[in-house]
């Protein structure tokens, strides 16, 4: 008798927020401000990804292999046009390493990294 296929659920995109409660640190205080300043959880929509695939001159399919996405979901958020915060971080690394400061809307200040080691070992 032939399996029953399970269902897939879709991940459950969820809007970036600062973390609260008995386990915030300072270090990790410091962190979720440093992301909610460059506002990278709101950075990414379609027409970003789509930029960015022309640039690595990949598919999205191919972007959402880089950062360990199933194609499934990558297709979901590009017809929602919603990207959960890790996802948006993923691009950003990818696209901070590739093509720094050359877009106009490139979300990291000069000055400033993505990544906020600074911000953490000062705490």
């Amino acid at each position: 008798m032939p399996r029953k296929k399970s269902l897939r659920l879709p991940p459950r995109v969820r809007t970036w927020e600062i973390n609260d409660g008995k386990d915030v640190t300072p270090a990790s205080a410091l962190v979720d401000v440093h992301y909610m300043k460059l506002g990278i959880h709101k950075l990414w929509n379609p027409q970003r990804l789509h930029r960015l695939c022309g640039v690595l001159q990949l598919t999205p399919h191919e972007v959402a292999s880089l950062v360990m996405l199933s194609h499934q979901d990558m297709d979901k958020f590009l017809s929602t046009g919603n990207f959960p915060s890790i996802v948006s971080w993923a691009l950003t690394l990818i696209e901070t390493c590739i093509v720094p400061n050359t877009l106009k809307d490139y979300p990291i200040p000069e000055g400033d990294s993505l990544l906020p080691i600074d911000h953490v070992t000062a705490s």
